[in-house]
C-alpha cells in the first residue's frame, strides 16, 4: 500500500529529526513529544502487522523502540507534569517530584546515546519496511474494524481500572484511519473520547503525587483534585455511550 509506505516514512522521518534537533539544539522536550507521538504512530502499525500475521511478529522491533520510547518520557514527563501543575493550580512546592537522576543528567545521557537511537530508527524501519509489504487495503479495514469492536465492548464499562488501556485502541484507530479508503465514521467521538480519558488520566496521576504529602494544604488540594476526576470519569462514560 502507497499510502502506508508514506505513513510509515513521514514519522520515521519525524524520529530522526527530533532525536538531532533534540542533540543539537536547546534539548527542546517539545521534539522528545514529537518522538513518542511518532512512535505511537508506527506501533500502531506494529499491532496491524502482528493482527495480520496473527502472531506477535514484532517483537524485537516493538521492545526497541519501546526502550527509545521510555528514555524520551523519563525526561519529557517532567515537563508534563510542570504544565498539569500549572493547568490545575497546584504549587510545585505542594508535590515532590522525585526523579533518580536530575533532568540535566537525563537529557545528557539522551544525546550522548544518540547514535544508539539513531540505529534503532533505522534498523526499525528496515524491518517494518520488509513486512508492510504484505499488508493490503482489507488488512487495514479488517484491523480497524477489530479496534472498533474491541473499544465499543471495553468502553461501554468505563471501568476505571482499564481506561487507559482501553485509550490504546481507540488511538490506534485514529492514527491508522487516514491510510484506509473507508473512513470510521466515528472517527471524531473517538478522538473526542480518548482526548477525556487522556485528562482524566492526567488528573489521576496528580491524586497519587498528592496523597505522598500528608500536610492540610495537600488534602485540600487533594480533595478539590479528585472532584475533577469524578466529574471527567462522569463525562467519560457519557461519552462512551453514544459509541455504536
Amino acid at each position: 500500500m502507497r499510502r502506508l509506505k508514506k505513513y510509515c516514512l513521514k514519522y520515521f522521518r519525524i524520529m530522526q529529526e527530533s532525536i538531532r534537533d533534540y542533540a543539537t539544539g536547546k534539548a527542546d522536550p517539545e521534539e522528545l513529544h514529537r518522538l513518542r507521538v511518532a512512535i505511537k504512530k508506527v506501533r500502531a502499525v506494529l499491532e496491524m502487522i502482528d493482527f495480520r500475521e496473527k502472531a506477535k511478529v514484532s517483537k524485537s522491533t516493538r521492545k526497541k523502540l519501546r526502550d527509545l520510547f521510555r528514555a524520551a518520557g523519563q525526561i519529557r514527563n517532567l515537563e508534563v507534569m510542570r504544565e498539569l501543575l500549572k493547568t490545575h493550580h497546584i504549587s510545585p512546592r505542594i508535590i515532590s517530584i522525585r526523579n533518580k537522576r536530575p533532568a540535566e543528567k537525563l537529557s545528557g545521557n539522551f544525546i550522548a546515546a544518540r547514535p544508539g537511537y539513531e540505529k534503532i530508527i533505522r534498523r526499525a524501519e528496515k524491518n517494518i519496511n520488509r513486512k508492510i509489504k504484505r499488508i493490503r487495503e482489507k488488512h487495514v479495514v479488517a484491523f480497524l474494524s477489530d479496534r472498533e469492536k474491541a473499544a465499543r465492548k471495553k468502553l461501554a464499562k468505563a471501568d476505571p481500572a482499564t481506561l487507559h488501556e482501553d485509550r490504546k485502541l481507540l488511538k490506534q484507530i485514529i492514527y491508522l484511519d487516514p491510510i484506509s479508503d473507508k473512513p470510521v465514521k466515528q472517527h471524531r467521538l473517538y478522538d473526542n473520547l480518548q482526548e477525556k480519558i487522556g485528562n482524566w488520566h492526567d488528573i489521576i496521576l496528580l491524586t497519587g503525587l498528592l496523597k505522598k504529602n500528608t500536610s492540610p494544604q495537600a488534602k485540600k488540594v487533594l480533595l478539590r483534585i479528585k472532584r475533577e476526576a469524578l466529574h471527567d470519569l462522569t463525562g467519560i462514560k457519557k461519552t462512551a455511550r453514544k459509541l455504536a
